[in-house]
């Protein structure tokens, strides 16, 4: 079965207006997380590529983290909060079980009647979202979505603050060694997750210059539910949480890393090469490849990219971006500025990339495969960094905005 979204009405495309992130300020090294676990970067690099990850201070949820990305995409867009027409929050960590993060975002930003609504697709929530928005511009619904992704994956720990206040040098420690055996018992996912948010503005472009993304392939199996899940909590439950649940780290995910790769490395390059197809492509006409992942082991790269996608080691399919923590399913807005701000993606007539999903978060088939866009001309972007954010700016030409 085919799951392809239809090519846009030439007259009607989504073009990327706009795009931001941002990250927390604290830094947790590899040195910093062995202090409350056995492990070190001899052991977490080589398997998962990851040198440091940020937290937020307690307190600080992901609405607030969306907030600062969003502001930062609209300031990139040259545009405020009153030009959105729909805001959608893609998150598996909300502030609260309810309400969502989308109406806690808008109040931030200072909308008072945008329709907001949230999506939980976990590790395929942003592409999700990316192609939520795309359907609802291309219909004519709304001319302006601002899409937002945003984790706060350290509220999964379970550790008392007398652990934290260790890992992060506030008491000089030991840990102790209860919550030390217990730490390393799940060090295999805490060492993957942080915390932050990205942000794309997104609006309609009715020019028919080309510009706009192409097309999505978008599947969902979820035979595979129990390889990548969190056992604890839900209103299966009654009640929602118990003791039992934290003292049997219930409420931590379960990742059976080998079988969530196996799965997604087998069903992606079919993805890849459908959204190609669709829209009468083939490799050769792309220039960058961008892939979400949990591990960067060279072995696992170099399998996708060449044996699974046939692309011979060709260097333009690579994965790009901040490679120091897994942010879920930001990954891919970071991807895709990060490969901006190493020059792969430049604003180009005819330039050609996808990002692609290849985790299963709810099956064995990903959830949200494949995004492909042309970008127009204009200057590339560049990073200002101030504190804990990063900021995509523009570069202006004769006072006008360049769409993305």
């Amino acid at each position: 079965m085919q799951n392809l979204t239809p090519p846009a009405k030439k007259e009607r495309t989504t073009v990327i207006a706009g795009s931001g992130f941002y990250v927390p300020p604290q830094v947790v090294t590899n040195e910093m997380m062995g202090r409350i676990m056995d492990t070190n970067d001899d052991w977490i690099v080589p398997r998962t590529g990851v040198k440091e990850r940020r937290f937020v201070e307690p307190g600080i949820g992901s609405a607030e983290l969306g907030a600062h990305a969003a502001e930062a995409a609209l300031e990139d867009a040259g545009l405020t909060a009153g030009d959105i027409d729909l805001v959608i929050f893609a998150t598996m960590t909300p502030d609260h079980y309810f309400p969502g993060n989308g109406g806690l975002l808008a109040r931030r930003l200072g909308m008072k009647n945008t329709h907001a609504l949230d999506i939980r697709m976990q590790c395929a929530g942003f592409l999700s979202g990316l192609q939520t928005a795309d359907a609802f511009i291309r219909s004519g619904m709304y001319d302006r979505v601002l899409l937002v992704g945003a984790e706060v994956h350290s509220g999964l720990m379970p550790w008392p603050e007398s652990v934290w206040d260790v890992m992060l040098g506030k008491s000089p420690g030991p840990c102790d060694p209860f919550w030390f055996e217990r730490a390393t018992g799940m060090r295999d996912r805490a060492v993957l997750f942080g915390d932050g948010a990205g942000a794309m503005v997104l609006e309609a472009n009715t020019t028919s210059d080309g510009r706009g993304f192409a097309g999505f392939a978008m599947y969902t199996d979820g035979a595979h539910w129990d390889k990548l899940y969190v056992p604890g909590g839900g209103c299966k439950s009654r009640p929602y949480f118990t003791p039992e649940m934290f003292d049997s780290l219930g409420t931590i995910p379960i990742v059976e890393g080998r079988q969530v790769f196996r799965l997604a490395t087998q069903l992606m390059p079919a993805a890849v090469h459908e959204v190609l197809a669709g829209n009468g492509k083939t490799l050769a006409d792309r220039r960058h490849g961008g892939f979400h992942r949990h591990g960067r082991a060279d072995r696992r790269r170099r399998e996708v990219r060449d044996v699974h996608l046939d692309s011979d080691g060709d260097p333009a399919l690579r994965e790009e971006g901040p490679d120091r923590i897994h942010r879920g399913h930001l990954h891919v807005k970071y991807e895709h500025q990060g490969a901006v701000d190493v020059g792969h993606l430049r604003r180009e007539v005819s330039d050609r990339h996808f990002f692609r999903d290849d985790d299963a978060p709810r099956g064995g088939r990903p959830n949200g495969n494949l995004e492909v866009h042309s970008r127009a001309p204009s200057e590339p972007l560049r990073l200002d960094r101030d504190g804990g954010t990063l900021l995509a700016k523009h570069e202006k030409r004769n006072g006008d905005r360049q769409d993305e």
